[in-house]
């Protein structure tokens, strides 16, 4: 009986490792040089950042040292001020600032774009209040009491003003109607931006030139003698004289003497 014949295959099998080790050699060795050089970069990068970091910290170190020596300097300063002796020049300046926050020439500007027919100013004057504030102590006379309640509604809509107190009103002896007032204006800490007046200012009603005749008519009835023709006195005069609202001295005199020579 033969002995019966044995297949060994004494070589190992091909494997990935057989079969593409260079390959994958130098692919992971390419890898790691990455990886080594993107460990370097980050190191790098985390040194400059820690340098710039500590750089800050001694720039705000140094700031805060000498912001606190300054600190102290101006404690040192204050300390040595006499408050008594340097009292007057800070209030002198805090009222030379607030006055400057709004001059005469805005304050005179805001007066007449707020005037309204029939009102007159007859004295303005500065003064400060229980609070510092500047205010305006304002005299004038006003034909109406309807012309002294626009004037007062135009400073209450001006936004310069910041309060309108009304001090005095009387009426006065010499005129049927006229009225004499004192106000207090506050003017305000936050003034509007200027804007330009106009050009022209409103023009006279014509009821005051007819109230003014109807008056005129009156006052020479009251007398004793009829009512000039206003329109022909005005027409027989020069153009540019003012028309005279009680008559001539010489009408006068005659409508005088015709009230006597009817009394006898």
């Amino acid at each position: 009986m033969g002995i019966p014949a044995i297949k060994l295959n004494l070589a190992p099998p091909p494997t990935l490792w057989r079969l593409y080790h260079s390959r994958i050699a130098w692919i992971t060795f390419a890898l790691g040089t990455i990886g080594l050089g993107i460990s370097v970069m980050a190191t790098l990068k985390a040194y400059r950042e820690a340098d710039a970091a500590g750089q800050r910290t001694v720039a705000i170190t140094q700031q805060a040292r000498t912001a606190q020596q300054q600190q102290a300097m101006i404690l040192n300063e204050l300390r040595d001020v006499d408050v008594d002796r340097e009292m007057p020049r800070w209030r002198l300046a805090e009222r030379i600032l607030m006055e400057r926050a709004l001059p005469w020439s805005r304050i005179t500007a805001e007066l007449e774009r707020s005037l309204v027919q029939d009102v007159r100013i007859k004295s303005i004057q500065r003064t400060r209040g229980t609070d510092q504030s500047v205010q305006l102590k304002l005299r004038g006379e006003s034909r109406t009491l309807d012309a002294e309640t626009h004037f007062i509604e135009s400073l209450k809509d001006n936004l310069a003003f910041a309060q309108v107190i009304l001090e005095r009103e009387a009426e006065l002896t010499n005129s049927r109607g006229a009225l004499e007032f004192d106000y207090t204006l506050q003017l305000s800490t936050e003034p509007p931006e200027y804007e330009l007046l106009p050009r022209y200012g409103p023009e006279p009603g014509a009821a005051r030139r007819v109230a003014r005749d109807v008056a005129s008519r009156a006052n020479v009835a009251s007398e004793g003698v009829a009512a000039p023709d206003v329109n022909r006195s005005a027409a027989t005069q020069p153009s540019g004289a003012p028309v005279p609202a009680n008559g001539s001295p010489a009408t006068r005199q005659r409508g005088a003497s015709r009230g006597s020579e009817t009394t006898r």
